[in-house]
Formats: C-alpha cells, sequence, structure tokens
C-alpha cells in the first residue's frame, strides 16, 4: 500500500529565507531516497517504521521530522461487491 508523505507545512521561520530542498528516509535503511515536498513510498512488508523528513534552506541550514508508520491491513481500502441476484 502505498503512503504519501507531504511536507508542504514545512515553513521558515524569516520570511526572507526559503526551504530549497526536501529529502526523505522513509524505508529504514541509510541514506535518503526520496525528494520534494510531496513522496510516494510502497511498503514491501506489514509492520512498523519510521519515516524521516530533512529540510535544507536557502543558507544550507537543516531541520528534520520524524514520523512513525504502522504499514497494516488496516490501511487498506474497503472491498465494494455487490453480490448477483
Amino acid at each position: 500500500m502505498p503512503v504519501l508523505f507531504d511536507a508542504t507545512r514545512s515553513s521558515h521561520p524569516n520570511p526572507r529565507r526559503a526551504i530549497t530542498r526536501y529529502e526523505w528516509d522513509v524505508d529504514g535503511r541509510a541514506g535518503y531516497e526520496g525528494f520534494g515536498s510531496f513522496y510516494t513510498y510502497a511498503y514491501p512488508e506489514l509492520g512498523n517504521y519510521v519515516a524521516n523528513l530533512r529540510i535544507t534552506d536557502d543558507a544550507g541550514r537543516i531541520a528534520t521530522a520524524t514520523v512513525n508508520i504502522n504499514a497494516s491491513l488496516g490501511n487498506v481500502a474497503p472491498l465494494a461487491r455487490i453480490a448477483s441476484p
């Protein structure tokens, strides 16, 4: 099941500065595999994961955020079926 990560609510407290880079590490392995304010990742197995976001501003300063992800069957959409008469 794909998960859409959204960093568009990230901001800079100084209105003269801008966020220039968004990096995502969501697969539990070293390194950032996703880039951009939106990133979609499909977890290959059910389980608990940690997703990390790193943003960089136009002066090279960084900030990070972390969220826990529970990839479970509860995240799957329901199935609609109509029985034949």
